[in-house]
């Protein structure tokens, strides 16, 4: 992965919620790792991706082949989280692990239910589930690159944190 020097990106914030859902987007995010429950959090119930979100997808220039990318590793914690359900083509996974397609918000029959349909499109599988909502945390400043994932050493390994960056301005 060849990474390009250019300035940075502009962040407005290191923790995102469902009430950004509408501005996110996690088209072709790497997914490095799941998690579910912390095991110390008893009264707790929630899902992490550990992911790489790509902030923004810029076009070639005249004479260049592919786009590039501003790139950070982030935490999203699904909150609250009920009626989890699976399904993925084992023989389809790639060996550079999960990507997601989409994440879709969907309608909720009862509008006395405070929980929040999602739908997890990966490229190999889907995860259906109800939650309160989410957060995301952006743990590292976003990178620029002609990749849309980072290597592990850029992006410090597999993490959980839920302390944002600390050089946001």
């Amino acid at each position: 992965m060849k990474l390009l020097n250019l300035n940075k990106y502009n962040l407005e914030k290191t923790i995102w919620t469902d009430k950004d859902f509408e501005k996110m987007g996690w088209h072709d995010s790497s997914v490095y790792a799941i998690s579910f429950s912390d095991p110390a959090e008893v009264n707790l119930s929630f899902m992490c991706f550990d992911l790489d979100y790509i902030f923004k997808w810029l076009h070639p220039k005249e004479g260049e082949d592919g786009f590039s990318f501003w790139v950070s590793p982030c935490t999203l914690i699904f909150e609250d989280v009920i009626n989890l359900k699976m399904e993925f083509d084992s023989g389809l996974i790639s060996p550079i692990g999960l990507e997601i397609a989409d994440i879709l918000k969907l309608e909720n029959d009862n509008p006395d239910d405070a929980a929040i349909k999602w739908q997890v499109n990966f490229q190999t599988g889907i995860m259906l589930f109800e939650s309160s909502g989410f957060k995301q945390i952006v743990r590292k400043e976003p990178v620029f690159t002609s990749s849309q994932s980072l290597s592990f050493k850029d992006r410090e390994g597999i993490s959980f944190s839920k302390m944002p960056y600390k050089n946001f301005h």
